[in-house]
């Protein structure tokens, strides 16, 4: 379920509007909470930016800005949203709410995110993750917003953040792995033309330097085969059907060889 539009109201007048003073509207914002709960919706702007103010409209009268304008998703709204942005407000008296989703991460037949165990080896993913843990509950931990709509909100936020540093890092080791191949080129060349043990030296150890950053992308690779492996050992989907044409052809009799042959 997605519901959008301007509701004419802030679900937080502390954080949706500037100043923070109450609207006015405590009977309409309950009525709208209690649907929330009723059919489990968050607030996909908030999810995506906890502990932040924008504003969606201006009131020239009261001078004030508030965050009027919403769109409320399901759980599968939520783990499908990959941005939601509030644009600037220019011919209207309010601003565009700008909301990227990719279907097919909820769509059968097509793959879905699976985390990187890896990414939990780094030091600066952990640090950045339970600060967001904390910034997230810290934000949306409320009477008034059952536990499923923050838990779902939750596991969208922290899958972004595993996602931008899934890029990020691959990225980097992208870039190691060029650098190494430079640098053995480089050192390559230099001991063709010096024949000096010292050099030889070097070349090996930036070879050893690839093969670490290799041997760790086999490693990752391997994994990832297992589990898809073990995921689809047991069930009749295509990598069960190619196992069995391999051995259909296998021991498939393409002739007979007669007495006179």
């Amino acid at each position: 379920m997605l519901v959008a539009g301007d509701f004419n109201m802030t679900l937080d007048p502390h954080w949706d509007r500037r100043p923070g003073r109450p609207d006015g509207a405590g009977k309409a914002r309950r009525r709208l909470q209690s649907f929330m709960r009723q059919f489990q919706l968050v607030d996909l702007w908030r999810m995506e930016h906890p502990g932040e103010r924008d504003y969606t409209f201006f009131s020239l009268p009261h001078h004030s800005y508030s965050r009027i304008d919403y769109f409320l998703g399901d759980s599968f709204w939520a783990q499908g949203t990959v941005s939601a942005e509030i644009g600037t407000q220019t011919w209207s008296d309010h601003a565009p709410v700008l909301l990227s989703y990719a279907p097919g991460l909820n769509m059968p037949g097509l793959h879905f995110w699976r985390m990187n165990e890896s990414l939990l080896q780094d030091a600066r993913v952990i640090s950045d993750i339970t600060g967001e843990l904390q910034d997230y509950l810290k934000h949306n931990i409320s009477s008034e917003i059952s536990s499923s709509v923050v838990w779902g909100g939750l596991k969208a936020v922290i899958r972004g953040h595993l996602i931008k540093w899934g890029s990020r890092l691959k990225k980097e080791h992208h870039s190691l792995v060029n650098e190494a191949v430079q640098q053995i080129q480089q050192r390559e060349l230099q001991y063709r033309q010096s024949r000096l043990p010292q050099d030889f030296d070097l070349l090996l150890e930036a070879r050893s330097q690839l093969l670490a950053l290799q041997t760790k992308q086999i490693a990752h690779s391997m994994s990832l085969a297992k589990q898809v492996h073990y995921e689809h050992g047991n069930r009749a989907g295509k990598w069960l059907a190619n196992k069995l044409k391999q051995k259909q052809r296998a021991d498939t009799i393409t002739n007979i060889r007669g007495p006179r042959d």
